[in-house]
């Protein structure tokens, strides 16, 4: 048992590491931005992943923090914050603010679980495989919602990021309901 829990959660630390979640949060902005048309939101996403992690990066080198010698695997950088929680709990808030836009109580909470349940798999993983302590998540949580919380600040982000968006979107879903409901 004690093999699986371990392997399983060495693969959520991989596929939630700062590398993995900065290309994918660069994907995801560029596909936004282009595919999508949305620059305020690409702007927003990027933003949100970029800052947390570069401030992430200059905390780790400023403080040092070394990590715990009882680690159940390597990992050659300093403990506090945590990368890996802060870009969880930036992709957690991010999921919440934009879920509020979802009119379907069901996909609203669909998206809302699979944030927490991802913000609380990788906590749990971190503090399993022994690579930070509490501190650390607290570290990471607090420099992920204040860069969310400043983010909502900007000027071009206060100022319509996501309501021109979501008004396009809710034409959308409205035309399909009427659709849906037509056919059936």
């Amino acid at each position: 048992m004690q093999n699986s829990l371990f392997d399983f959660f060495v693969v959520i630390s991989r596929i939630s590491g700062q590398q993995s979640m900065v290309i994918s949060s660069v994907l995801v902005s560029i596909i936004v931005f282009f595919y999508h048309k949305e620059k305020r939101l690409a702007g927003f996403l990027f933003f949100n992943y970029t800052a947390t992690m570069t401030i992430v990066v200059i905390l780790k080198n400023l403080i040092q923090k070394p990590r715990s010698s009882l680690a159940l695997v390597y990992e050659n950088s300093y403990a506090f914050p945590s990368g890996h929680i802060a870009s969880a709990m930036i992709t957690f808030l991010i999921i919440f603010y934009l879920s509020k836009f979802i009119k379907n109580n069901f996909w609203k909470s669909f998206f809302r679980f699979l944030g927490i349940i991802w913000l609380l798999l990788i906590i749990e993983a971190r503090l399993y495989l022994k690579v930070h302590d509490i501190y650390d998540v607290i570290g990471a949580i607090v420099v992920s919602s204040l860069v969310f919380y400043f983010s909502l600040k900007i000027k071009i982000f206060k100022n319509g990021i996501l309501k021109e968006e979501f008004v396009k979107v809710e034409k959308i879903v409205k035309k399909e309901e009427i659709f849906l409901e037509k056919n059936i």
